[in-house]
This record gives C-alpha cells, sequence and structure tokens, in this order.
C-alpha cells in the first residue's frame, strides 16, 4: 500500500521537536510516497520502492530515499528522477538539498529542451549551475546521438554557456577537433570557422574565439584573411549588467589592412578611393535604471563610407549610415522625456545634429474629466545640419550630369553645414463621439509654435541656398494652426453558408468600413522653404500621416488641405476556436486641395490598394499597388505568392515594379523559388531575382541539403549580377561565391561548439 510520509506524519512522531526543525526552514510540508515500506529511525525518514518525494515544485521520484530534515538533504539511490523548472536529471545515487538545491552525483544525466548531457560524477550548487567530471553532451535525443563533446571536465549553466576543459568534439564515434579550452554561451558559438570563397573577397577564412572576459562579459577574438582583401583582426564584447542584468553592452573594434581598395564590383561609381587602413569602432549600450528611466547610446566610428559594404555587407543593407547617439528617457502613465545628443562622427556622412535636444510628449488623455482629449509635444534644441565632405549643392550635381562633367566645378561650391536653435511646441484637442449608434467621429483642433534663433533659403536646387552661400536673416517665429476631423463607421453582413474545406471556410463575416480624414493646416509665418530644414519631407512611395504629431517633418510644414477617403474590406471565418482574417482590401486616396509636398501636386492623388489573401495555411497572396488617376501620377506595384500545392514542394513568386516616380529610378523586377523535398535525407532549393529593366539575373542561389539527424548541411552557388546603369552611368561586375552551411537541426539557434558558414552572415547581404 502506498503511505504518506511528510512533515505533518513527523510533527504527530514528535511534535515538540518537528516545529523547530521546520519552522525556519518552510511552512509548505516536504510529501513523501512509497509502495514498500516507511519509516522513521533516528531523525531520518526512509522510504523503499517507486518513492516519491514532492516539495515547491520539485518532483523526485527513485528506487530508495532518506530524508534528513535537520540538515534539509535527501539520500537518493537507483532509478533517480529529479524534475525542476522543465530540467530534467536522471542518475544511480545522489545526496539532493531541498533548501539550496544543492546536489552532488555519481553516474549522472540531464538536461533541458536543448542540452542534455551524462557525466561519471558531478556536482551542483544550485540547479542553475553544474560541475561534471567526464562529461558528455549534444543536443541529439537519439540512444546514439550522431555527434558529442566529451570533456575531462566542465561547467554547464543551463539556458546561459557551457565552459570545457580538454574537450574534444566526435561526429558518430570518430575525434574531429580537439580543445584544450572552450567556453561557449548557449545560443552562440564557442569557435567560429568559416572559410569560403567569392569574387570579392577572393578565397577567405573568418575565424572567431569566444572567451569569458568577465562573468558577465563575453569576448570574441577575430582573425580574418581574404586573398584579395588582405589581413583583418577585431575583438566583440557582450555584456549584461546592473539589477537583473536587464542592462547590456555591445563593444567592437575591427581593423583591416586593405590590399586591394579600389575594388568595387557595384554599379555604383566610388568619388574617393579608400586607403589601406581601414576600421571601425562601435559602442552600443542600454542601461536600465527602473521600469520607467532608461539611457541607450549608439556610437559607430568607420574609416570610410565603404567600409561596411566591402566587409560586412549584410550590415551594409541593413543600415548603411550607422547613427551616432546618446539619450535618456523617463517614461510615466501621462507623459514622456527624452533628453538626445546626436552628432556627425564620421565626416563622410550627412547628419542632423542635436547638441543637445529635449523632448516631452504628453500622451492622449482627457482633460479635466471632460469628454475632450489632449495630447501635445514640446522640444527645444540646438540643431545642425552637417554635410558629407566635399559635398556638393543638388543644382550644380544636376548640371554636371546633364553635361557629364563631373569636374564642370571646383570643391569651392563644397556645402556648408549651417545650425540654429530651435524651440518648437505643439498642442492639440480632439473630441472622439459615436453618433447614432454607429457613425464614429473625432473633430481635432490644435496650434504649434516655432521659433528659430536664424531662418535662410533652404532650396537646395537654388544657387541661393544657405548652404552654398553662407547668408541667413535673423531669427523668427513661425505659428501653425491645424484643424481636421476623422470619421468612419462599420456594415457587417454574416454568410454561414460559406463552407469550404478546401478554402478553410466555416462560415464568412465581411466588415466593410468606409473612412475619411480631413487636414486643414494654415502657416501664419515664414514660408517652408525660408526655413532652415533639420526635420524635413522626404521623398517617399508612401503617403505621409496627415495628422499631427505623426507627421514630424516640423521644419517642412507649409499650408496644406487635404481629405483623404478610402474603404476597408474585411473578411473573417472561424478556425481553431478564433477569429480568422481571411481576406483583406484597403483602398484609399488623397483629394488634393492644396499639398506643398509635392513638386506637381495635381487635384487628386494615385489610388492606393493593399490587398491580401490567405484562406489556408499552405497558400497566400498579396499585392500592393499604386495607380494614377491623373496625369501627375506614377504607377507602383507590389506582389507576392506563396504556395505548397504538396507535403514535399513549396514556391514562390514575387514582382517589383516602380514607373514615372519623380523620385526614383523606374524599375521592374521579378523573384521566383522554390523548395522541393526529395526523400527524408535530400531537399534541394533555388531561387532567383531577374530584373527587366537591366535584362540582369541580379541574384541566383541553388542549394542541395543533407539531412544528418541532428545535423543539416547545405552547399551550393550564388551568382550575383551588379550590372546596372544609375545617372547615366554604368558600372558593376559578376560576383560568383560557394555556400557552404552546417545547421544544427534540433536547435537551430545553437552551434556547439563550431559553426561553418561559407558566406555567411556577414555575406548574405551581398551575394
Amino acid at each position: 500500500m502506498r503511505k504518506l510520509l511528510s512533515a505533518c506524519w513527523v510533527a504527530l512522531a514528535a511534535c515538540s521537536v518537528a516545529h523547530a526543525q521546520f519552522g525556519s526552514f518552510t511552512d509548505v510540508p516536504v510529501e513523501i510516497r512509497a509502495d514498500g515500506e516507511t519509516r522513521f529511525v533516528g531523525g531520518v525518514a526512509v522510504a523503499e520502492d517507486n518513492v516519491q518525494i514532492h516539495f515547491r515544485g520539485t518532483d523526485i521520484y527513485c528506487d530508495y530515499a532518506e530524508y534528513n530534515p535537520e540538515t534539509r538533504e535527501v539520500l537518493l539511490i537507483g532509478n533517480i528522477r529529479i524534475y525542476n523548472d522543465g530540467q530534467i536529471l536522471n542518475g544511480h545515487r545522489a545526496v539532493y538539498n531541498l533548501e539550496s538545491r544543492q546536489i552532488r552525483a555519481l553516474n549522472f544525466e540531464g538536461g533541458d529542451q536543448i542540452v542534455k548531457f551524462s557525466t561519471l560524477s558531478m556536482r551542483a550548487p544550485t540547479l542553475r549551475e553544474f560541475r561534471a567530471r567526464s562529461l558528455t553532451l549534444t543536443t541529439s535525443d537519439s540512444s546514439q546521438p550522431d555527434y558529442h563533446v566529451r570533456a575531462k571536465s566542465a561547467r554547464i549553466y543551463p539556458d546561459d554557456r557551457v565552459i570545457f576543459s580538454n574537450a574534444t568534439l566526435y561526429i558518430g564515434q570518430t575525434p574531429v577537433f580537439w580543445f584544450p579550452y572552450l567556453y561557449s554561451p548557449l545560443g552562440r558559438t564557442g569557435w567560429e570557422l568559416k572559410p569560403g570563397f567569392n569574387s570579392t573577397w577572393g578565397a577567405f577564412l573568418l575565424t572567431g574565439y569566444r572567451f569569458p572576459l568577465t562573468s558577465k562579459t563575453d569576448a570574441v577574438a577575430r582573425f580574418d584573411y581574404r586573398t584579395e582583401r588582405g589581413v583583418g583582426i577585431g575583438i566583440d564584447l557582450d555584456s549584461k549588467y546592473g539589477p537583473r542584468d536587464l542592462s547590456t553592452a555591445n563593444f567592437r573594434a575591427y581593423y583591416a589592412y586593405d590590399t586591394n581598395p579600389g575594388e568595387n564590383d557595384t554599379a555604383f561609381s566610388r568619388t574617393d578611393e579608400p586607403s589601406n587602413d581601414r576600421w571601425l569602432v562601435s559602442f552600443q549600450n542600454r542601461l536600465v535604471v527602473n521600469d520607467d528611466i532608461y539611457a541607450t547610446a549608439d556610437i559607430n566610428s568607420i574609416s570610410d563610407q565603404y567600409f561596411l559594404q566591402d566587409y560586412f555587407p549584410r550590415e551594409f543593407v541593413n543600415d548603411p549610415q550607422p547613427d551616432n547617439n546618446v539619450s535618456l528617457n523617463w517614461l510615466t502613465e501621462t507623459f514622456q522625456f527624452n533628453l538626445m545628443a546626436r552628432w556627425q562622427m564620421n565626416d563622410w556622412q550627412e547628419v542632423t545634429g542635436r547638441v543637445p535636444e529635449f523632448t516631452w510628449t504628453s500622451k492622449q488623455a482627457r482633460l479635466f474629466g471632460l469628454p475632450v482629449f489632449y495630447d501635445g509635444t514640446t522640444r527645444v534644441g540646438y540643431l545642425q545640419r552637417q554635410y558629407p565632405t566635399g559635398a556638393q549643392p543638388q543644382y550644380i550635381t544636376e548640371l554636371q550630369e546633364a553635361v557629364f562633367n563631373p569636374g564642370l566645378f571646383d570643391n569651392t561650391s563644397d556645402l556648408k553645414d549651417y545650425d540654429s536653435a530651435r524651440f518648437d511646441t505643439f498642442h492639440q484637442i480632439s473630441y472622439p463621439r459615436t453618433y447614432f449608434g454607429w457613425l464614429s467621429l473625432t473633430p481635432k483642433v490644435g496650434f504649434r509654435g516655432t521659433y528659430y534663433s536664424r531662418t535662410g533659403n533652404s532650396n537646395e536646387e537654388s544657387p541661393d541656398f544657405a548652404g552654398v552661400t553662407g547668408e541667413y536673416g535673423s531669427g523668427t517665429f513661425r505659428p501653425i494652426v491645424n484643424a481636421g476631423i476623422e470619421g468612419s463607421f462599420k456594415l457587417t453582413a454574416k454568410f454561414e453558408k460559406a463552407q469550404s474545406t478546401l478554402l478553410g471556410l466555416d462560415g464568412l463575416m465581411h466588415v466593410i468600413q468606409p473612412f475619411f480624414n480631413y487636414a486643414w493646416v494654415e502657416n501664419m509665418g515664414d514660408p517652408a522653404d525660408q526655413i532652415l530644414q533639420f526635420d524635413r519631407v522626404v521623398p517617399s512611395t508612401i503617403l505621409p500621416s496627415l495628422n499631427f504629431p505623426q507627421f514630424t517633418a516640423i521644419d517642412g510644414i507649409d499650408s496644406s488641405n487635404i481629405l483623404r477617403l478610402g474603404v476597408r474590406n474585411r473578411l473573417h471565418t472561424r478556425r481553431d476556436n478564433d477569429t480568422f482574417e481571411w481576406f483583406s482590401w484597403d483602398a484609399f486616396l488623397d483629394l488634393n486641395f492644396d499639398n506643398p509636398y509635392l513638386d506637381d501636386p495635381g487635384a487628386v492623388s494615385n489610388l492606393y490598394n493593399n490587398i491580401a489573401f490567405s484562406p489556408v495555411p499552405w497558400f497566400s497572396i498579396g499585392t500592393y499597388t499604386q495607380i494614377p488617376i491623373s496625369d501627375n501620377g506614377f504607377t507602383d506595384a507590389n506582389t507576392y505568392l506563396r504556395w505548397q500545392p504538396v507535403k514535399d514542394f513549396s514556391f514562390f513568386v514575387s514582382q517589383r515594379y516602380i514607373d514615372s516616380n519623380p523620385y526614383f529610378q523606374n524599375d521592374s523586377q521579378a523573384t521566383a523559388g522554390g523548395f522541393w523535398r526529395i526523400n527524408d535525407n535530400w531537399a534541394a532549393s533555388a531561387s532567383a531575382r531577374y530584373d527587366f529593366t537591366f535584362d540582369t539575373w541580379d541574384v541566383q542561389r541553388y542549394m542541395l541539403h543533407r539531412d544528418l539527424s541532428s545535423w543539416l548541411i547545405s552547399a551550393g552557388l550564388l551568382v550575383t549580377d551588379n550590372r546596372a546603369t544609375f545617372n547615366n552611368q554604368s558600372g558593376g561586375d559578376v560576383g560568383v561565391g560557394f555556400l557552404l552551411m552546417i545547421t544544427l537541426k534540433d536547435a537551430p539557434q545553437v552551434n556547439l561548439p563550431l559553426a561553418f558558414d561559407v558566406l555567411g552572415e556577414q555575406q548574405q547581404g551581398q551575394n
């Protein structure tokens, strides 16, 4: 019979003593059950045969157990299993402390959802730290793992890091690599070896060795060699600090002696050839003081504007000109405060400096308990428009391109930086209300006042541009009033008979929502072309927001009168006990009674259409289009299709087309690709992008994949054609690269202890 042995049972046996023993430990009883005999001998509780011990989230199973309430320790023998916080420990003999959760064990196994290990002897000060002798570790859950690491000694910190001494990597039972010392945070690599070849770098080998600098700081030493570029060395530091380790800091330094700095396989000509000495130093930091106050820093010093493109092309694609700023933020329930400094660290960048700028923002909130809402923003700072060294005015650049003579003007025409102190305050009230139970209307009215310590001609296409002449006017105050109204209503219809397994339909509900947004702005001060532009209007294919403060181009604001009309369509169906969006279609346009932000505004903007259709998980199609209505419009279309017609095959097709946009070059591209699972061990994939404008295959990628149980090996060819024409100048070369990637299938985020990734993460953006 099963018997219960707990602290309550101990209290019945020796009531006056038990309270003293357990009172300072915990008020939660230690529950012990067993199928065999249970007894209390000399102050020690003994249980035999299918023993179960439960205490505060820890569950222990074994054949034999002895619990000493004085030391809080449990001696466990035979078929031991310990479950705690998603971790499982298995062994034959162990001593476990219920209070400190320390463990000492022989012939033990354990792990979590990712890492599995076995060891001859183990000591765990806590269940978050294991110190082992004669350790075997793997992420494969097979009885005969296809890879493992054996180490003479190791320290394992679940969900954090592993430290090996005298370790050997085995593929199957064959040793392939030996490490005298190996440190590896889980989710990152201890060693990085990335060999490969491409036409830009030639043959290359990128290496990295990770080691702990302090208990909370990881370091990676890098040594790279590229036959076409030479040697590069670097150091990366990642650190956590502060309360609960919520604060983080990242430092990176990289230096390369470029033996071929003039190499350029792109279609963009380079104004200045970089020197042989090329480098990057960066620092990112996020300091969390508490839940409401935090500070950030992002500092990047780079030798030249082509460094990222040549050495870290993926980073270049995502952010070609890294920022330099520090900020302090304080968040409350109703307000947000921000103090920012931003500056030009690299003389080849164009930057709007803020040295510094303070911003106070009020979240939209009810005003004095009335049904009226207030929101506002006030900022004050000293701003600088800083141009790259040697930057030329736009009108000179256009003349040079027109006559194909880059030397038409000398450097005496270089742009000059300008600056101004600015105080800007914006306040707005709105009155959202529903009428007749279905019509939602939100009228709003606001006021903005902006003071500039000086003014100047801001037309960059004019020879009188302040950045050319260096001539400025006195300070000015610019008052601006805005008013508008937003409105919408919804109509619904249900179609319960719409049933289709093939189309994923379990009834349909159609929701249609017509909407409008009218915005009127009156500038009662100097026009925008006489205001120095810091926060300015940037050309885009997307319509800007009509609302303040969402419209952030403060210095570009001018009198306007615009009405946006549109309709939203949604088709919803039931799926997995929830509502699923089966189809959506948004259509809208602007009626431009007065739009100062367009060179040739016209009366009506393009008609915008956003359509998405995803009836089942294995099929989706969508399109984003702009269709010209007036003669001044342009065409823009982006379409995609993803389809998995059978279990082992899927493909995608996408298209990009733009024509007659005044700011962007005409172009038409199509991309297609697919994945074919040939059998349980082999698969193939391919993708390609074709540019109809230049009749070139921009990117072609062909891969063969081999499944090796725990590992997935991918090898293939990558071809890029960078030949194109920009601003009447042609250039670019064809690039070729070979890819080899080895991924740990059981846990793709973990690469222990090696990572081979030819043309790896640093190359995927380029080739």
